[in-house]
């Protein structure tokens, strides 16, 4: 988790690009030690995410079997208070 984080961190700032993260990727061998989080910490991180908590929330949800989530969304509020 700490990985997505820290790649969501540095896509966001401009730090790299998602590009340059699976080039280092493609040269990492496969029998490397971490490789398979890597793989899927590169697969989850989105530089959309402002906080570690929005980068958490894909590995914490099982990211494979969900959809990626959608940041910043805007609700809309109705002005009027009613009473019930």
């Amino acid at each position: 988790m700490a990985g997505v984080a820290a790649m969501d961190a540095a896509l966001h700032n401009g730090l790299c690009s998602a590009e340059a993260l699976e080039e280092a990727l493609a040269r990492m061998p496969e029998t490397a030690r971490g490789a398979p989080r890597a793989r899927q910490a590169v697969r989850l991180a989105d530089g959309r995410s402002e906080s570690p908590g929005e980068s958490m929330s894909p590995c914490v949800r099982g990211a494979p079997s969900f959809s990626h989530p959608h940041f910043d969304q805007n609700f809309r509020i109705d002005p009027e208070p009613r009473r019930f």
